[in-house]
């Protein structure tokens, strides 16, 4: 796209960055004071880990990018809303972190949190499986949908106790994929207890899946102090 389309685009239909909804260029998916911002709640998954004791999961390994504060909070709200800018970033950085624990090769296939029939009607995306697909696509691996099914009624899980999010998390079932030996890239916008992953994972698990890896944009970490903005 040359200078002059972009130019026009950026007249008719403005660039915006996802966690301030200030004006960018095209070729910028957030602002430089927000990925300032998101440099500052940076985390590890053991800066989560931390957080829930005596606990064990069933993934080999947890890559997550931001605490879920700020302007991370505001990148993922957007992107429960469609918004696209957020879920390119954070694909990205996601990657990167991928990369750095495991070679892409030795996962067979990406898959993700499904969130309920009522959102995807309600809201016509499925966030998690557009941030899959994004992360698939930086990765070159293939993006499966059919590894598991969301049974989920009308409760909202982040009303819920977080006693009772396990429970709840029981509406996630197997699918009608073939997960055989295969080694599975688990995705989800935001990681809180654990109980949805965990949940996923083992469903994965007992499907005969050879190993499962876990990947989120965000982590909820109570009590943790934050600046990002």
């Amino acid at each position: 796209m040359n200078r002059k389309t972009l130019r026009l685009l950026d007249l008719m239909y403005p660039n915006r960055c996802d966690c301030c909804m200030q004006s960018i260029p095209y070729d910028r998916a957030i602002c430089a004071d927000c990925e300032r911002a998101l440099q500052q709640l940076e985390i590890s998954d053991t800066a989560w880990a931390a957080k829930q004791p005596e606990q064990t999961f069933p993934w080999r390994r947890l890559v997550t990018v931001y605490a879920y504060d700020g302007k991370a909070k505001a990148g993922v709200l957007a992107m429960k809303d469609g918004y696209l800018g957020f879920e390119r970033w954070v694909a990205e950085r996601l990657a990167e972190r991928c990369r750095q624990v495991c070679a892409a090769e030795q996962i067979d296939a990406v898959a993700f949190v499904p969130g309920a029939k009522r959102n995807r009607l309600l809201y016509g995306v499925d966030h998690a499986e557009r941030l899959a697909a994004a992360l698939a696509k930086q990765l070159a691996r293939p993006l499966r949908r059919d590894f598991l099914v969301n049974t989920a009624g009308q409760i909202k899980q982040h009303l819920l106790p977080a006693a009772d999010r396990a429970i709840y998390a029981e509406r996630f079932q197997a699918g009608t994929g073939e997960v055989q030996g295969k080694t599975i890239l688990l995705v989800d916008d935001v990681l809180t207890t654990g109980s949805t992953m965990k949940r996923c994972a083992t469903v994965l698990l007992d499907m005969g899946a050879a190993e499962v890896w876990a990947a989120t944009a965000t982590c909820r970490i109570p009590d943790m102090p934050m600046n990002g903005g």
